[in-house]
């Protein structure tokens, strides 16, 4: 039997968080997979989504390791890190074990706050926290969890501990786990494989998009809803749904909620300056 170093936390509040610390910790060491663990941590809080994800100083790239989607809320999975746009931080800024709410922030620049805003309209979803497991020289390790709803205070207290927690634990991973599991997700490019990760509106237009799929995506850049779609582009829902099925292929993405995640992007922003003429 493996033997564990438990932080010392109050009787009661520590016989709280010990199921989903001890169950992700478990698979941390290759117990069970770490989409397991991550989805015992979301029910425990009562968030939609989760995810795991590293950060290479090198090039500043925030890579998924591993996911989980306890309700996706009828718009999908997320698959691609949103620590960044949430915080306006130099990652390695952050201590070990800090656990930040969107919705405890008030400092946002306008440009942040009206993709995050634009995000939450498409996707549903109300708040978000980041927990950080791990910082050093090479890269920094995060958690995000997403909500349909505004943390309270319980929550937010609950997730703090939980937040404390989750790194003396995560030092003693099995060696390798987190590398491979992101090699894992690396996932062989479709059509625009020499593009992939590029901006979706930008002017080069790296996906060859047609004019009607780029307009699609400009609408979905500005926060509109999938069934907002054929009423603001006076379209039937049919067509609607034909153009995305390619666009989804086209850029290499699952579903709708994680079109609408890149599309509000701060990198889609900053890099698509001319789609409103190309998608006029």
């Amino acid at each position: 039997m493996t033997k564990f170093d438990v932080p010392d936390f109050s009787g009661a509040l520590l016989s709280t968080i010990f199921k989903p610390v001890s169950g992700f910790a478990a698979c941390l060491r290759g117990v069970d997979s770490l989409e397991v663990g991550l989805h015992q941590l979301a029910t425990s809080v009562g968030a939609r989504s989760v995810l795991l994800s590293r950060m290479q100083k090198d090039d500043r790239q925030a890579r998924l390791v591993a996911k989980s989607v306890v309700s996706k809320g009828g718009l999908g999975t997320l698959t691609r890190p949103f620590c960044d746009n949430v915080l306006e931080v130099n990652p390695w800024g952050l201590r070990v074990g800090a656990c930040v709410f969107r919705s405890r922030l008030d400092d946002f620049s306008e440009s942040s706050r009206t993709i995050i805003d634009r995000w939450y309209q498409a996707s549903g979803c109300r708040d978000t926290l980041v927990m950080v497991l791990e910082v050093n020289k090479r890269h920094v390790d995060r958690i995000e969890m997403h909500f349909e709803h505004i943390a309270d205070r319980k929550t937010v207290a609950f997730c703090e501990e939980i937040a404390q927690a989750l790194p003396l634990f995560y030092t003693s991973r099995a060696p390798q786990i987190i590398e491979e599991a992101i090699q894992r997700n690396l996932r062989p490019g479709r059509a625009g494989a020499g593009s992939s990760g590029a901006p979706i509106l930008s002017d080069t237009n790296p996906y060859q998009l047609t004019r009607s799929e780029f307009r699609i995506c400009h609408v979905v850049s500005r926060g509109i809803s999938y069934k907002a779609l054929p009423g603001k582009l006076d379209i039937s829902a049919h067509t609607v749904r034909s153009h995305l099925r390619n666009i989804y292929s086209k850029v290499d993405v699952s579903d709708f909620y994680e079109l609408s995640h890149r599309l509000v992007s701060i990198d889609e922003r900053l890099a698509s300056g001319t789609r409103v003429l190309m998608a006029s």
